[in-house]
């Protein structure tokens, strides 16, 4: 029983479990998604993995991987405002994640840009949404890589400056204490640090 955020568990994790599945065929997983921090006192989950300061209750945080941010463009948009510097990207429109209404401030502030209030847009609920906003060139937007590469990759989507990529929030792998010595979930934890140890995936 394990919970996920929605869209490390849609983007990253599913369209992984095959091989999980594959090597482990005695395992049964239960699947949720939450958004909040875990409590395993309830007693109705073995697992969680959540971003942030890594504090479960009655249970273990190990620290899994820092989350990249990638600031990201439909290829039209690119060329049609042409940006060479971060400060370029304040004039063109922003696009930002609701639960984050600071991530593109912070984003200036990192590269040196501290006088950018960043904070018109467009607003939309999950990470999901954003990535689609800006492929449909409504913007720019701020995605974790593992939201973003696939769509970089297909062309869909560009980076409007190269090399502005930086660690944010680092994910954790959450465990109740009651279930660390559990077979399947042991399985597990071995399974995915080594799916993210070979996507280069680390933390500091």
């Amino acid at each position: 029983r394990i919970a996920l955020l929605p869209t490390f568990g849609t983007t990253w994790m599913i369209p992984r479990l095959p091989e999980f599945l594959r090597a482990h065929p005695e395992v049964t997983l239960d699947v949720s998604t939450s958004i909040g921090p875990s409590d395993f006192r309830r007693g109705d989950l073995d697992a969680a993995i959540h971003y942030g300061e890594g504090v479960a209750a009655r249970g273990r945080a190990e620290p899994l991987f820092d989350e990249v941010e990638v600031a990201v463009c439909a290829p039209e948009l690119r060329a049609r405002f042409a940006p060479r510097t971060p400060a370029d990207l304040a004039h063109l429109p922003l696009l930002h994640l609701t639960s984050r209404p600071q991530a593109w401030r912070s984003w200036f502030e990192h590269h040196g840009e501290t006088s950018v209030e960043a904070r018109a847009g467009q607003r939309f609920e999950h990470h999901l949404m954003v990535r689609e906003a800006a492929q449909a060139g409504l913007g720019v937007a701020l995605l974790p890589s593992f939201v973003a590469d696939g769509a970089l990759r297909g062309g869909e989507l560009c980076e409007p400056i190269e090399g502005t990529r930086r660690a944010t929030r680092r994910r954790w792998l959450l465990a109740a204490d009651a279930s660390l010595e559990r077979p399947a979930l042991r399985a597990f934890r071995r399974w995915l640090r080594g799916a993210l140890e070979r996507e280069g995936w680390t933390s500091a």
